[in-house]
């Protein structure tokens, strides 16, 4: 028997992925950016260096990193971290590897966690 995900917990995550298309960093920054960011937050695909860089907390990396669109949204993605992005998806590289490890959003609710 596999294990699934309830119906209304799939569209709780739907909604939470949907409203990083409507957030105020979409705004500033490309749908591509915020395609990663979806990927990442809802099945733990590893995004591009420079989203990793801001996920896991390294300023100057992310910096050195970014495209002139990104440098100016950076206020933006430390907002949509800090209020929308479970706390366990970022802050160093290891929270990063565990939740690439663990699938995102989906493959920790198939789990438990």
């Amino acid at each position: 028997m596999s294990e699934s995900i309830p119906d209304l917990e799939l569209i709780e995550i739907e909604k939470r992925l949907d409203g990083f298309a409507k957030s105020e960093l979409a705004r500033h920054v490309s749908s591509q950016m915020i395609d990663g960011l979806v990927r990442y937050v809802g099945c733990g695909v590893l995004p591009d260096s420079f989203l990793s860089a801001v996920l896991e907390n390294d300023l100057v990396a992310a910096f050195e990193l970014a495209d002139d669109q990104n440098k100016a949204a950076m206020k933006y993605w430390a907002e949509l971290l800090r209020s929308e992005i479970p706390r366990a998806a970022w802050g160093n590289a290891e929270n990063v590897e565990q939740w690439c490890r663990t699938g995102g959003l989906l493959g920790r609710r198939l789990i438990g966690r």
